[in-house]
């Protein structure tokens, strides 16, 4: 079900309506998502595995570090959203901070 985008809310409810005497918890569904998770992202860290995704997926990537470990910046775009800005050549500018303080 994780491979099908369900929500584990969802698969919660799912599980427990085909099997009314079923235990299972948040917990074991967010455990079974994350193995799951593990799984097809071998030893690569989440960082590693994005940047393999990119070049699969062939997007437009560029990132810097901050030193051998850290990525200081990243950036990606579908090649499609940069054809589109090259017909409708309007300035645009995107900030995303996100949760920008999480590990300092």
């Amino acid at each position: 079900m994780t491979k099908s985008m369900v929500k584990p809310k969802n698969i919660l409810l799912i599980l427990k309506e085909h099997n009314t005497t079923s235990c299972a918890t948040m917990k074991q569904v967010y455990n079974a998502r994350y193995t799951y998770h593990s799984s097809i992202r071998g030893h690569n860290s989440e960082m590693q595995q994005l940047m393999k995704l990119l070049e699969c997926d062939q997007y437009i990537h560029w990132h810097r570090l901050k030193n051998e470990d850290v990525v200081r910046d990243i950036f990606w775009s579908h090649l499609d959203v940069v054809k589109l800005t090259s017909v409708c050549n309007l300035v645009f500018l995107i900030d995303n901070t996100y949760k920008t303080n999480r590990y300092m």
